[in-house]
């Protein structure tokens, strides 16, 4: 399975790392079955080689426009904010137009997407969550439901979902945020037109 996911400056960094973890974890298991499943192929993408954490680590990641294939998944971690107004400045800033741009496009293509806690804000941001229900940190909630009418906000969910099942995941009964994954799915990946190859 192929997974991609998005990093922007100022990610918050324990919730990029749990992403990374688990799906480390899991080839870490996976290795260990005769015979098992393939691994998942992780890839961090960015908006060029590289993106600083909130907390000022320097990560490398693959730039956005070298993406060539459809990921099968389109994870979005929060983004290390503290107030809901910084995080709507921050998914509507020019520098992180991508991000919404590239869940839009993978999820017309056929990919899963999903967000966790605050990364909602992103996939919202996109068109992808309206019509659907949809959950983020309670305390983002307000400012998630006045920015994005169209998307139907909860807080009596752990996730939302149109994909066929939900994440793996079941939700923790000692996070904040209730494991909060937003996804959808569509259809194929676009081919690459000649003057873009």
């Amino acid at each position: 399975m192929q997974i991609a996911v998005a990093v922007v400056d100022g990610i918050f960094d324990s919730g990029l790392c749990a992403v990374l973890d688990v799906f480390a974890a899991a080839n870490t298991l996976i290795g260990q079955r005769e015979p098992g499943p393939a691994p998942f192929t992780v890839t961090t993408v960015g908006v060029g080689a590289q993106a600083r954490t909130g907390n000022g680590l320097t990560l490398a990641t693959e730039p956005v426009a070298a993406l060539t294939q459809r990921p099968d998944l389109l994870l979005l971690p929060a983004v290390g904010l503290k107030s809901p107004d910084q995080i709507i400045e921050t998914v509507r800033s020019d520098a992180n137009a991508w991000v919404p741009a590239l869940a839009s496009q993978a999820h017309t293509a056929g990919s899963d997407v999903a967000a966790a806690c605050t990364g909602a804000f992103f996939l919202a941001e996109s068109g992808v969550l309206n019509g659907r229900r949809a959950t983020t940190s309670w305390w983002a909630g307000p400012a998630f439901r006045a920015r994005y009418p169209r998307c139907g906000w909860t807080t009596h969910e752990p996730w939302s979902t149109t994909a066929p099942s939900p994440p793996p995941v079941p939700p923790s009964r000692t996070s904040t945020s209730r494991w909060p994954w937003c996804t959808a799915t569509a259809r194929p990946w676009p081919t690459p037109s000649p003057a873009t190859s």
